[in-house]
C-alpha cells in the first residue's frame, strides 16, 4: 500500500456528464491520485452504462448489484490500494487542490478526516465555508462534513467500514462519528471546496423525517464499545447550546428593553385610535 491516495466514486443512474465532471475533477486533481475507481451499485440507465464503458483504462470500474451508496464505498475501498481514500460521489466535483492540501492537513497524526468547504449549486447556489476544527461533541448536535473527504485506509479497516444497513443519506455522519470515536479531528482544507449538486430529487432532499432518529440508532448500536465516550460527548455539547441559548436569550432580553418604550407607544396609540371609533 503506498503513500498516494485512492479516489472512490459511486454512481448509480446518475447523469453522464454528471459522473463525467466528477471523474474528471478526480484524474485533475493537483496532487494526483493513485488511482480512481468508479463503483456502479446496479445503475439501469443505458446512456451511464455506456459512458463507463468509455471511461479510460485509469479509471477502475466497479460494477455491483444496487446495494446502497455505503457498500458501494466499501466496495471500491475494498479494491483500493492507497493509503488514503478520498470519497466524491457521482454528480459533484472537487477543486483540483483538494487532495494536496487534505494529504498536508491529515499529515498531523491528531487529525483523522480532511474535508472541504462547500459550493452547492444547481437548485439553490451558496457557499458554506468552513475554518474550525470539529471533535466527537460537534457530531452530537449534527453532521459536520460532507461525503466527499480524505481519510486514512487503515482508520476504514479499524472501524469496519460504512454501515451498509443505513441506505438514506445519513450513512456518512454514522461513519464519521465512528472514525472521530476515540478523539480524533476533523479538520477543514485551507481553500478546496467541493461542488456539490443540488437537486430537487436528491437523497438529502427527499430525506424521511425519521431518518435522523434511525441514524441515531445505528450509532449506538455501531459502538458499543463507546457508550461513554458517545455519552460525555453528548453532554459536553449540551453544555455548550445551553451556553449559547443564555447569550441569545440575554441579546433578545437587551433589544426587548430598548423597544419596550416603542411597544408602549404603538399600544397606547392603537387604544386612542380604537376609542375614536
Amino acid at each position: 500500500m503506498d503513500s498516494k491516495i485512492s479516489f472512490v466514486i459511486p454512481t448509480y443512474n446518475d447523469s453522464p456528464e454528471h459522473l463525467k465532471g466528477a471523474v474528471a475533477s478526480a484524474l485533475s486533481q493537483e496532487f494526483g491520485p493513485s488511482e480512481v475507481i468508479v463503483v456502479d451499485d446496479g445503475s439501469t440507465r443505458a446512456d451511464l452504462l455506456h459512458f463507463l464503458e468509455t471511461l479510460p483504462p485509469s479509471v477502475e470500474v466497479v460494477h455491483q448489484e444496487n446495494s446502497g451508496p455505503s457498500a458501494a464505498r466499501n466496495a471500491g475501498i475494498r479494491r483500493a490500494t492507497g493509503k488514503y481514500i478520498a470519497t466524491l460521489d457521482g454528480d459533484d466535483w472537487m477543486d483540483p487542490q483538494f487532495c494536496g492540501e487534505a494529504t498536508e492537513v491529515l499529515a498531523d497524526p491528531a487529525v483523522e478526516i480532511a474535508f472541504p468547504s462547500t459550493h452547492h449549486f444547481g437548485k439553490e447556489d451558496f457557499y458554506r465555508t468552513v475554518s474550525q476544527d470539529f471533535v466527537l461533541k460537534d457530531f452530537m448536535e449534527m453532521n459536520k462534513v460532507p461525503s466527499a473527504a480524505l481519510f486514512r485506509r487503515d482508520r476504514w479497516d479499524v472501524v469496519g467500514g460504512y454501515l451498509e444497513s443505513l441506505r438514506f443519506g445519513m450513512e456518512d455522519y454514522e461513519f464519521w462519528v465512528r472514525i472521530l470515536r476515540d478523539g480524533g479531528i476533523a479538520r477543514p482544507v485551507p481553500t478546496a471546496y467541493l461542488h456539490y449538486r443540488s437537486r430537487e430529487d436528491s437523497r438529502l432532499a427527499t430525506l424521511d423525517p425519521g431518518a435522523a432518529r434511525v441514524t441515531h440508532q445505528a450509532i449506538m448500536a455501531a459502538n458499543p464499545d463507546h457508550q461513554a465516550a458517545l455519552l460525555e460527548a453528548a453532554f459536553i455539547r449540551l453544555e455548550e447550546m445551553q451556553e449559547l441559548y443564555l447569550e441569545y436569550r440575554g441579546y433578545v432580553h437587551q433589544w426587548q428593553d430598548r423597544f419596550r418604550p416603542l411597544i408602549r407607544a404603538r399600544d397606547f396609540t392603537k387604544n386612542v385610535l380604537q376609542r375614536r371609533r
